[in-house]
């Protein structure tokens, strides 16, 4: 609006401008505002209208939406707090549950205890009840002999003879014996109990003695089944003098390692340290037969025997000894004929190594 005054203005007086050179014109009434500058003056003015309802309707419609905002708002707000008290209430719910759940357990908790006190009370009230009525019964029998006493007492009142003083003075005298012989059982029932408790001793003493005794005679057994045995035939064929004899036929080969390398060496290697027994029995048709047994190489035996027919003649020679072996000694039988000899096989020549010890 001011700006329309200010354009009314101008029009008024817009005569009172002049360009340099120019003479004023005198002004007459038709010259004051025209129909160009009305038509331009209501043109400003609906503009202005215009221009004024547009920004009127601007206004309104920035009031709805500042209107919708601040309930969007509002509801946005009511629904934080909503979710808060949600959550808040769920929280509260859940620790009154677990206080809940901690209540309930702490109640079974007491009902056990008591149910427990109340069986031991049933328990007790039962071994009392018992107790009660052997304590009646000890009273009915005290009072009997409290009677029985009284009784005595009035016969030992009454009492007007001397032979019924002497017949009091004979029961002294024999509760008195009685208690000497009381004393003597208590005495020979102490010396069966010492009796009893030295031969319960004894009997311990046995058992454990026992007990010693198989556990070594087990630990024995095991050393006898984990002994050495090997058993063995000769191989057949002719020996010189010097050769050792084969025994490739083995019959029991217990703890024997190397029983491969014996088989095609005829030699015995220790595995073990012990005491050994040595037998061999060898068979032969030769003139001068003859074997020697050496260990590590060293003689420590030899057995020997003489054909006179050969063809149809043969001798068979045996030799035992025991001896002392240390892990990887040797033991070897060897043929000492002056001249090659056929020793028989087939198990009519053979050898056994046994761990006796």
């Amino acid at each position: 609006m001011i700006l329309i005054s200010y354009f009314v203005s101008f029009v008024c007086f817009a005569n009172g401008f002049l360009l340099e050179g120019k003479t004023l014109q005198p002004p007459t009434t038709s010259s004051l505002i025209t129909d160009v500058h009305f038509d331009l003056l209501m043109k400003l003015l609906r503009e202005q209208r215009d221009n004024q309802r547009k920004q009127n309707q601007i206004i309104a419609q920035l009031q709805r939406d500042l209107l919708t905002t601040q309930q969007e708002v509002t509801n946005k707000y009511l629904d934080l707090n909503k979710s808060s008290l949600n959550r808040t209430v769920e929280k509260q719910y859940t620790h009154l549950l677990n206080r809940t759940d901690t209540l309930q357990n702490r109640l079974n908790i007491l009902e056990q205890q008591y149910t427990a006190l109340q069986n031991e009370y049933l328990q007790q009230q039962k071994m009392h009840s018992v107790d009660i009525m052997y304590m009646h019964q000890n009273v009915s029998k005290l009072d009997v002999i409290t009677k029985n006493l009284g009784n005595e007492l009035s016969s030992l009142k009454h009492l007007k003879t001397v032979s019924d003083l002497q017949r009091v003075n004979d029961i002294l005298n024999e509760t008195k014996h009685l208690e000497n012989e009381i004393q003597k059982t208590n005495g020979k029932v102490n010396i069966l109990e010492n009796n009893i408790e030295a031969r319960k001793n004894d009997v311990l003493a046995l058992f454990n003695k026992a007990d010693l005794t198989e556990r070594k005679l087990a630990k024995r057994l095991n050393e006898l089944d984990n002994r050495v045995i090997l058993v063995a035939g000769a191989t057949r064929g002719n020996y010189t003098n010097g050769q050792n004899i084969l025994f490739s036929d083995i019959i029991i080969a217990n703890g024997v390692g190397n029983v491969t390398s014996f088989k095609s060496s005829g030699i015995f290697t220790c595995e073990r340290s012990g005491i050994y027994q040595i037998a061999a029995y060898i068979s032969s048709n030769a003139h001068h037969c003859a074997f020697s047994v050496r260990k590590n190489k060293t003689f420590i035996g030899d057995a020997f025997g003489s054909v006179s027919d050969y063809v149809y003649d043969f001798e068979t020679m045996t030799f035992v000894s025991v001896v002392q072996l240390n892990v990887n000694d040797t033991l070897e039988i060897y043929s000492d004929s002056t001249d090659d000899q056929l020793i028989y096989g087939n198990r009519e020549s053979g050898m056994s190594i046994v761990q006796i010890l």
